[in-house]
């Protein structure tokens, strides 16, 4: 429905201005993402999820404006309007930020998509 514009199956959910403020960076002016294990250039937040506004070079070009959000234990979901796909990466793993299985899964949805 988020990558939709709001809308499943002709029925509009979220105003299109709603969905304009959740895409839009809700961080002052030169804040940005980190955590104390790890930081995450190019992130930003908007109102109910991270977005990615500059990619890092391991990075595919698809994820350029993404809404990604993760779990403590390894749970990641991710939204890319430019290519109309969400994926989930569902494990338990602690640590589990940015495991090496969410990388692998997202690169290869978005080279099956390209």
């Amino acid at each position: 429905m988020i990558v939709s514009g709001g809308s499943l199956n002709g029925i509009q959910f979220l105003a299109p201005e709603t969905l304009a403020l959740m895409r839009t960076n809700q961080l002052a002016a030169g804040v940005g993402v980190a955590f104390p294990m790890w930081s995450m250039p190019g992130t930003v937040f908007g109102l109910g999820f991270a977005l990615k506004q500059s990619l890092t070079k391991d990075e595919p070009e698809g994820a350029l404006n993404e809404y990604h959000w993760g779990g403590m234990a390894g749970t990641h979901s991710w939204m890319s309007p430019k290519q109309g796909i969400t994926g989930f990466c569902l494990t338990q793993r602690m640590p589990g930020f940015w495991h090496p299985f969410s990388h692998e899964f997202k690169a290869l949805c978005y080279k099956i998509t390209q």
